[in-house]
This record gives structure tokens, C-alpha cells and sequence, in this order.
């Protein structure tokens, strides 16, 4: 579906509201509640990853599920608004993400964006996406490196649209969020390329926990 110049135009005051709302950080709230500065312990992100090392596996399951959902909330709103407008759909859904990796209100220093991108998949191509957060989710739990799963599932789904869509701005703009996933994880590139990035599982904490809880009710 086509649109007029001012129909564009009239996203950006949408964008610039959901960037806003993007850069509301879940991980940092439950960090400050807890009193810690993810900024200043393991991998520096303020991320469901990094809360898992940090706050474990129950506060960081809840804060990836916030950033789904922070994903999907302003894809499905560009769904209505703009009458399944793909290109509305995918703008608001990565300003958002922009919002969740460079936060005004913490220096432009956020999370990832991994989350908040498997939210906005979600809503405009759910099928892959589901094919490709499996994928995913297998590579985490066999290599335990978050950031190869990361980095796989956007691939996936970016790769498949791009071959099938026929709107160059579409497949223009499920590129930036491959770049935008690459950029945020060039560090844990660089760590996999030198055999130095840590490994971390979240289902080998999740069972940790079972395993501590018992412990302590045996005891």
C-alpha cells in the first residue's frame, strides 16, 4: 500500500514519541531497586543478558519479557494506525529499538535491542520470527552464547524478508535493525573472534535455582 508524503511525515512525531518510550529501561529499573549499576558490572549492558549474570534468572526473564512487549506495543499501533502500513510497522518498531540501545535518559547507553527487536518481528512476521527465536533459543542453550543467538535470529528473519519482500524501503529498514543488532554487539564479536566471551545460559541458572532451593528446603 502506497502513502502520501504527508502520511510519512505524520510518523515522525510517532517515532520520536516511541524513541522516548524506547529509551524507558526495564533492566535498569530492577537493577536500581536492587541497588546495582549494570553500567559497572558484567558485560556493561543494560539487558536481559547482563541481568541474568547480575540479578539472576527470575528478574531477567521478566525484563525480557518487558522488552518484548516494548517491541510489540508501538508495531501493533502502527498495525492500526496506518492500516497494516509495513513501512509504519517497522519505523515505529525500530525507533523504539533505537530508543532501547541509545536512551537520552541514560547517556545513550541501553541495552542491545535483541528483546525489543524479537517483539517487533513478531507483529510483522510472526511465522519466521517464531522459526527464527527457536533457532535461537537452540544456539543458546548448546553454545550458551547469548550474543551468536542474538545476532542468528535477527540474521534469520532479516535474510528471509529481504529476499521475499518487494518494497526496497521495507527491506532498507529490516536491514538497519541487522546493523543495528551488529553495532550493539561488536564487542561481543570481537570477544568470540579472540575466544574470550563469557558464556551464559539461562537455563543452566533457571536449574541452578531449582537446585539452590531444594538444597536449602533438604537443609
Amino acid at each position: 500500500m502506497l502513502y502520501s508524503v504527508m502520511d510519512l511525515i505524520f510518523l515522525i512525531p510517532f517515532c520520536t514519541l516511541f524513541y522516548l518510550v524506547g529509551s524507558f529501561n526495564f533492566a535498569k529499573m530492577f537493577a536500581k531497586l536492587k541497588k546495582q549499576d549494570l553500567s559497572k558490572i558484567g558485560s556493561g549492558s543494560a539487558g536481559a543478558t547482563n541481568t541474568l549474570r547480575v540479578l539472576g534468572p527470575k528478574i531477567a526473564i521478566t525484563v525480557l519479557l518487558l522488552d518484548i512487549i516494548k517491541g510489540i506495543i508501538p508495531t501493533l499501533i502502527g498495525m492500526f494506525a496506518f492500516n497494516d502500513y509495513r513501512v509504519a510497522m517497522l519505523a515505529l518498531g525500530l525507533a523504539t529499538a533505537v530508543g532501547h540501545c541509545f536512551p537520552m535518559f541514560s547517556k545513550f547507553k541501553g541495552g542491545k535491542g535483541a528483546a525489543t527487536i524479537v517483539g517487533v518481528f513478531l507483529v510483522v512476521s510472526p511465522i519466521v520470527t517464531a522459526v527464527a527465536f527457536g533457532i535461537g533459543f537452540i544456539v543458546h542453550c548448546t553454545l550458551k552464547q547469548q550474543s551468536i543467538a542474538s545476532i542468528g535470529f535477527v540474521a534469520v528473519v532479516v535474510f528471509y524478508e529481504i529476499l521475499t519482500v518487494e518494497s526496497g524501503i521495507i527491506a532498507g529498514l529490516f536491514i538497519i535493525f541487522l546493523i543495528l543488532v551488529l553495532f550493539t554487539h561488536r564487542n561481543n564479536i570481537l570477544s568470540l573472534l579472540a575466544g574470550t566471551e563469557k558464556r551464559v545460559s539461562l537455563i543452566d541458572k533457571i536449574i541452578q535455582k531449582v537446585k539452590s532451593k531444594k538444597t536449602k528446603k533438604q537443609s
